[in-house]
């Protein structure tokens, strides 16, 4: 992989009591070099197939101008996780770059069983020969060396799934837990989320949200009708985000539907509420939702 990129910053700063309002502008020069290899061994039997996958990554980069002198408007609480473990370029936005060289290692796992269930496994870890200032502990990238992500999954068809990742710092205690679980059977769809993150994280990026709990249901009443049901719950304050209920009616064509929503955590100075809300769409042109006059 061999990227070059150019990123020009035109952006102002409103006055604060602490601060002055000013504008500013900004160039900045990217180049990127990074190879990644595989490894995968198969192993073939009666009922069974199974792949281990050791994968490393190795990447250098360079930019004109470090993190801190550029605006960071889309990734202010980005976290290196297992989904862009063995990324050389981790950030999906523009504002943040990783710069030096740096290796990403691990390995994955997968057996597939002949009567549907599948389990996955994933271990790796991300060194770098440079330290960011930028970064805190809570991106997953402060220092030289990142934590520990350790994975696991259950599946079944597209009926269950089960799937736990782990953060795990040098000394092995957990400092990120997330759990999620789906159904998909009958007339039922379903998903559970549960979290749990450490102080050390918590603290730099979600002080009031340590851990938490999302559940999501659809119920398929008739072939145009269904059941919504939905709740957010933060159990370290015992409150909910969000809870809503809705029904829903669809063709092929276009939907409608209509439902109660309560929340119970302050939202941009709103505290507690209760509302109506509705939602109509062509299900190939776009939707309007009460969410487009919030």
């Amino acid at each position: 992989l061999l990227r070059v990129r150019g990123d020009y910053f035109d952006y102002s700063v409103a006055q604060t009591n602490a601060t002055p309002a000013f504008e500013d502008s900004e160039a900045r020069g990217y180049g990127l070099a990074a190879a990644t290899v595989r490894w995968p061994l198969a192993r073939y039997s009666e009922g069974s197939r199974i792949l281990i996958e050791p994968i490393m990554t190795i990447a250098y980069s360079e930019s004109s101008l470090e993190n801190i002198l550029v605006p960071n408007e889309d990734s202010t609480k980005f976290e290196l996780d297992h989904a862009v473990l063995f990324e050389a370029d981790p950030f999906t936005q523009q504002d943040l770059v990783e710069t030096g060289g740096r290796i990403a290692a691990g390995v994955r796992t997968a057996v597939s069983m002949d009567n549907g269930f599948t389990l996955r496994g994933t271990l790796g870890r991300r060194w770098r020969d440079e330290a960011d200032p930028l970064f805190t502990y809570a991106s997953n990238l402060a220092g030289t060396e990142s934590d520990y992500l350790v994975g696991g999954a259950l599946e079944y068809d597209d009926t269950f799934s089960f799937a736990a990742n782990f953060r795990l710092n040098d000394d092995f205690d957990i400092q990120r837990v997330e759990t999620r679980a789906t159904v998909d059977w009958w007339r039922l769809k379903g998903d559970v989320t549960y979290f749990n993150v450490s102080d050390d994280i918590s603290m730099e990026a979600l002080p009031l949200q340590r851990q938490g709990i999302s559940l999501g249901a659809t119920v398929e009443l008739t072939e145009d009708v269904e059941l919504l049901y939905r709740i957010n719950r933060n159990l370290e304050a015992n409150l909910n985000q969000i809870q809503a209920v809705a029904l829903r009616w669809s063709d092929e064509c276009s939907f409608f539907q209509i439902g109660y929503q309560q929340r119970e955590i302050n939202d941009r100075g709103v505290g507690n509420s209760e509302s109506i809300t509705f939602g109509f769409g062509f299900n190939t042109l776009g939707q309007v939702t009460s969410g487009n006059f919030d």
